[in-house]
C-alpha cells in the first residue's frame, strides 16, 4: 500500500555498531517508537578488528541493523551521534534494490507519521 507517492522511497539499511546489547536496544527502542525505522535487528558477540590510534585494535562488539526508508537517515544519525559512547560511531547505510514488494510496503507502513494511514 504504497501511499499516494509521486516517488517510490528508497529503502536502506543502516548498520550501527555497539559496545553492548544494552544500548543498542535502547537506541532501536527509540527509533521503533518514534517511527524512524520499521524493525531493528540485534547482532551480539561480533569481533572488529581496527587501527585506532596507530595501534590494531580487536573488539567484541554489538550489530545494529535497521530497516527504514532514506528519508529518515539524517535523522537517525544525528540521535546516534548524540548518544552513542565511541568518538566515531559507525554509521552506514546500504541501499536496497531488489526485495518483497510486500515486505518493502510494511516497512514503509511501519515508518510513515502516525497520522498518514
Amino acid at each position: 500500500m504504497l501511499k499516494n507517492r509521486n516517488r517510490k522511497p528508497q529503502f536502506i539499511h543502516i548498520h550501527i555498531t555497539f559496545p553492548s546489547r544494552e544500548m543498542a536496544l535502547g537506541l532501536a527502542r527509540v527509533l521503533v517508537k518514534e517511527r524512524l525505522v520499521a524493525c531493528a535487528q540485534i547482532f551480539k558477540g561480533i569481533t572488529s578488528v581496527y587501527q585506532w590510534d596507530g595501534k590494531i585494535e580487536e573488539q567484541t562488539e554489538v550489530l545494529l541493523a535497521l530497516k527504514t526508508v532514506h528519508d529518515k537517515y539524517a535523522l537517525i544519525e544525528e540521535k546516534v551521534v548524540a548518544s552513542h559512547p565511541y568518538e566515531t560511531p559507525e554509521v552506514v547505510s546500504f541501499q536496497l534494490d531488489d526485495g518483497s514488494k510486500k515486505y518493502y510496503e510494511w516497512i514503509e507502513t511501519h515508518v510513515q507519521d502516525e497520522h498518514q494511514y
